[in-house]
């Protein structure tokens, strides 16, 4: 659905050659066009994130008449306006994201953001404002209540988040995708491992430091080469399951920004979902909670600790994909050093 207004004060200048002030209003005026074909009555915007994506806190309040009582009493709600501000991504990967959120929601008891149908029963909006050359992707949610622990995990946070992802994963295997579902796949021998060979032959690595790189691309190609595709150990996972992307609410876990899902290993997620804890003074305690969370849902397959590692150590050098290296540009003497930093933590990380 494409939604058009008019009179727009705005020039036709590009949103990153606003001032900050600027850039906000806009924002704000295209949130406000969007809000129009929701039934959520009266609403009050506060931006939340302007970055890449775009996030609003939405406080709305209609008014609703009550069969029982015979009066009229208002209702409030809280929502969450996204816009999905990376043009790669197609219309029907974002429907995908959002039909998998709405299946967790119908089929299980796992609180994850639920997105708002508009009026005519779309999910997803792109606003079109005259004078304004930013057309962007909207989706409302409601509101995830809860608190982020990320400073206070402790073991039964964590067992609890471990039966939180081990029950997305259920959900995931049992799932029967839409014949149109869209979503990335985790592809080690088609995207990561090609564009990791990239730049480390970019940055030029040592004798050493591209040694390091050979050891763990060759365990992780035995790895995998054990590892089966099949609905037991692949599927769609969250991709970001971190704590700043997953609440408490007294004792249940929430999760929310389930923007990255795709196709991977479920081993995979849990690697991100642990990555978190390294370090940490009671980091063994922390681990072996969410494992005895995760194995009271689904079993652990074999060789988990040994996988996981190995999982966890490709995840560490995914900062070193896209965003640090445009493409056919020179290696730059931050990138080497990056590159370097990487190298000495993965021997660290792997015992080379």
């Amino acid at each position: 659905m494409l939604a058009s207004l008019y009179g727009s004060r705005w020039m036709e200048t590009a949103i990153n050659e606003l001032t900050y002030n600027g850039r906000v209003r806009r924002l704000r005026e295209l949130a406000e066009a969007a809000l129009a074909y929701y039934d959520i009555g009266n609403a009050r915007l506060s931006l939340i994130n302007a970055g890449v994506d775009t996030l609003f806190q939405v406080a709305a309040q209609r008014r609703v008449f009550n069969e029982d009582s015979l009066s009229m009493h208002l209702e409030k709600a809280r929502y969450i306006l996204r816009f999905y501000g990376r043009e790669e991504v197609s219309p029907e990967a974002i429907l995908s994201e959002l039909r998998w959120l709405l299946a967790l929601r119908r089929d299980t008891e796992l609180l994850v953001p639920e997105p708002v149908f508009m009026r005519d029963g779309s999910l997803l909006i792109q606003v079109c404002i005259a004078d304004i050359p930013e057309t962007p992707r909207c989706v409302l949610f409601r509101w995830v209540e809860g608190r982020f622990a990320e400073t206070l995990l402790s073991p039964g946070r964590l067992e609890r988040a471990g039966m939180f992802l081990a029950r997305l994963h259920q959900h995931a295997e049992n799932y029967m995708l839409p014949a149109d579902f869209e979503r990335p796949r985790w592809d080690w021998q088609a995207l990561v491992k090609p564009e990791l060979t990239e730049v480390g032959g970019k940055a030029k690595l040592s004798g050493r430091d591209a040694a390091t790189f050979a050891v763990l691309f060759e365990q992780t190609e035995d790895m995998l080469n054990q590892l089966t595709t099949n609905k037991t150990a692949y599927g769609l996972i969250h991709s970001d399951f971190q704590p700043t992307n997953y609440l408490f609410y007294k004792d249940e876990v929430r999760a929310i920004d389930f923007e990255k899902c795709q196709f991977g290993y479920y081993l995979y997620d849990m690697a991100i979902a642990l990555l978190c804890l390294q370090g940490r003074e009671n980091e063994a305690a922390l681990r072996e909670a969410f494992f005895n969370g995760y194995a009271q849902i689904r079993v652990l397959p074999d060789h988990y600790e040994e996988r996981l590692r190995l999982f966890t150590a490709i995840h560490m050098l995914e900062p070193l994909l896209g965003a640090m290296w445009p493409r056919g540009v020179p290696a730059r003497s931050a990138f080497v050093r990056e590159i370097k930093q990487a190298a000495e933590q993965l021997r660290a990380y792997l015992h080379l």
